[in-house]
């Protein structure tokens, strides 16, 4: 083969890779990953305990909140710094609902109701040991403001919550479970 022949077949590979990596960046483009309505399912199905979450996300509405700008330049909503966001968040929690082997948690909106901007890909449940707690944990955001929450429930009610922010990575040890989006 001579120089040419070479040069012709780089230019067709990079022309294939070219066309590869354009029909890619849609698939990896962060702003869609914020959709205006998005449904987060997870299961765990281990050792007689049985736990699905059920999380959608909707477009924020701004009317159904009270929006205070602070002097920092960054946002107050109702009364609460938003996790997620120093601006107005994309998108917000319109449901939550987390069960138990068939039982409804009780599951407050104080804990869920200032976390925004929630990631398609961040939703996992790991049980305990001896199968009477587990921790959920939910990612969110992107960049500086990325954020992982996580909740450590019991059968019947969330018991406390950590929220780690402005993290550029999260324990990968934690177990991915069954979860998808809708």
């Amino acid at each position: 083969m001579n120089i040419v022949n070479n040069e012709e077949h780089m230019m067709k590979l990079c022309h294939i890779n070219i066309a590869f990596i354009i029909l890619l960046i849609p698939i990896f483009d962060c702003t869609s990953v914020y959709a205006k309505s998005t449904m987060l399912n997870c299961s765990l199905d281990k050792n007689g305990n049985k736990i699905s979450v059920h999380v959608k996300t909707i477009e924020f509405q701004n009317d159904n909140h009270t929006i205070l700008k602070i002097d920092d330049g960054s946002y107050l909503i109702d009364g609460r710094k938003p996790i997620g966001t120093p601006v107005i968040p994309r998108t917000e929690i319109s449901y939550f609902k987390v069960l138990w082997n068939g039982n409804d948690l009780l599951f407050p909106k104080k804990f869920y109701s200032d976390c925004y901007d929630i990631g398609l890909w961040g939703l996992s449940i790991t049980l305990s040991y001896d199968g009477t707690r587990a921790m959920l944990h939910m990612t969110g955001s992107d960049g500086a403001y990325t954020y992982r929450v996580s909740w450590i429930l019991d059968k019947n009610q969330v018991l406390d919550r950590f929220v780690r922010e402005n993290a550029d990575q999260f324990d990968e040890r934690v177990p991915k479970t069954q979860c998808s989006k809708d």
